[in-house]
């Protein structure tokens, strides 16, 4: 029986000329899976600085202008998710579109803006609540949440109060 065609839409962001963090540990992933389900149809979402990190016979690249963030995050990638008829989305870091046509995942590799000392400082004596509120939202949008340790997966059960499994 053949696989089903499933279309994954992926927010590719963090892949810039300047490597982040986030892309190091993702961008390795992202290829094993294309390479794991050549079946699967991947459409990676990114903006102006954009650099796709690989090519596939599999995978579009659309670019779509970034201005402001939180529109580029709620309006512009959600209306691409419904044009390109996205199965699911898969976000690389804790931010998903609120209004996501379809079951968005955000991948949370740590909470540290909400654990760190750091964060305590008075020049995120504003930031930190929004932080927790808009985590807090994000983790009960999301369809599930992937994490890469057992420490953030018990940050994420605590700080957002969302089931273990």
């Amino acid at each position: 029986m053949p696989h089903q065609r499933i279309r994954i839409g992926i927010d590719g962001r963090e892949f810039t000329q300047q490597k982040t963090g986030i892309a190091r540990i993702f961008g390795p992933a992202f290829k094993e899976l294309c390479r794991l389900r050549p079946e699967w149809e991947f459409f990676l979402f990114g903006n102006q600085r954009t650099v796709p990190p690989f090519e596939a016979n599999h995978l579009t690249f659309i670019r779509l202008p970034e201005r402001v963030t939180f529109w580029w995050d709620q309006v512009t990638l959600v209306h691409y998710l419904k044009r390109e008829k996205i199965d699911v989305f898969l976000s690389p870091y804790y931010k998903i579109p609120f209004a996501s046509p379809c079951p968005a995942i955000p991948i949370v590799h740590d909470l540290i803006y909400l654990s760190s000392d750091h964060y305590r400082s008075p020049r995120y004596f504003f930031y930190r609540p929004l932080f927790h509120v808009m985590g807090y939202l994000y983790a009960h949008r999301s369809r599930m949440i992937l994490t890469d340790s057992f420490y953030s997966q018990n940050m994420i059960i605590r700080f957002f109060n969302v089931p273990r499994e």
